[in-house]
């Protein structure tokens, strides 16, 4: 049974019909083969939002809706004369409170890896990659996540997932 995390905005997830459906098949995508016990977040970029769904070896479990517009118009909005380091600091504050409101701190501990996923045909802004690279990063830091990885995958709408491959970029905490 997939349980449905609320969106920060306070929409359901469940309103969406093909949600729970989409959650399995990208799970059985990306993590295919993976031992029944291992926990993983999974993390699915789409236009202003970041899927993350809990799994299970291969299944979901739980999943939540992060809204990044905001962060996005953060970044946009920040001034040229801060340092990198001061740019960074900004948003992490800023998407630690995003996890913190979506409730995913209760997985603190609790997984073993994350996986970011990127669409093959997809073409996000950079200003939209650098936010997901800040919103991964708090989640990896937050949850004490040990392990992350990048995997690779069709585009929307795309073939099955059966096209899933991992991508070379792995890299440990």
């Amino acid at each position: 049974m997939l349980t449905v995390g609320a969106k920060v905005m306070s929409e359901p997830l469940a309103e969406r019909l093909s949600t729970r459906a989409d959650a399995w098949q990208l799970c059985q995508g990306v993590l295919a083969g993976a031992p029944a016990g291992t926990r993983t977040l999974v993390l699915d970029l789409e236009d202003d939002s970041c899927r993350c769904v809990f799994a299970m070896g291969a299944d979901p479990v739980a999943m939540w809706t992060l809204e990044l517009g905001e962060l996005g118009r953060t970044l946009a909005a920040l001034p040229p004369t801060l340092t990198a380091d001061e740019v960074r600091r900004v948003l992490m504050a800023q998407a630690f409170r995003l996890v913190s409101a979506a409730r995913l701190l209760v997985l603190r501990g609790a997984v073993v890896e994350l996986v970011m996923v990127r669409r093959k045909s997809v073409r996000g802004s950079h200003l939209m990659r650098a936010v997901a690279a800040v919103v991964s990063r708090t989640l990896q830091l937050e949850l004490e996540i040990p392990q992350t990885r990048i995997a690779v995958g069709p585009a929307p709408g795309g073939p099955s997932p059966v096209s899933w491959r991992e991508d070379a970029e792995s890299r440990t905490a």
